[in-house]
């Protein structure tokens, strides 16, 4: 079975975030494992020193992990939801990772496989965790041949 890891900065707060990413985690139990990493949002008067230490703290989390890593990001590669599917079902450990709310350092270049886009819109980091794990679900039934994608 895939092993799926969203490791991200800062946690999640807006009990309606909470059950939509409950329930679309529920649902991947029939295609995946699903773990949730979440980085400690740090607390810096300044910007930068504030992203390299929460990009130090992605890429310790990433070196435990397996699989290819592929950072979130509105400057990556745009995918369709036909595109992420073949990411998805090409692999059998998957590592999505979304950083800070004032992004990450170029170094975590180092850790990662690819850099993806899921739009040209900006996302709430909550949201855009909703967002990523109903693609990922989508993704899942897209490669099954299941009906949940139109």
């Amino acid at each position: 079975m895939n092993r799926v890891n969203i490791v991200a900065v800062g946690g999640i707060k807006e009990k309606f975030f909470k059950d939509a990413i409950a329930e679309y985690s529920k649902r991947l139990h029939a295609f995946a494992y699903l773990n949730f990493i979440e980085i400690d949002e740090k607390a810096h008067k300044e910007i930068s020193p504030k992203i390299e230490s929460e990009t130090l703290d992605l890429m310790k989390v990433l070196s435990k992990l397996k699989g290819n890593k592929y950072l979130l990001d509105i400057k990556g590669q745009l995918v369709n939801s036909q595109q992420f599917a073949q990411i998805l079902s090409s692999e059998m450990d998957a590592t999505f990772v979304i950083g800070g709310s004032d992004g990450v350092s170029r170094s975590i270049e180092q850790s990662i496989t690819s850099t993806l886009s899921l739009g040209k819109i900006t996302l709430p980091h909550q949201l855009c965790r909703v967002v990523l794990i109903e693609q990922i679900y989508r993704g899942f039934m897209i490669a099954s041949g299941r009906a949940y994608h139109k």
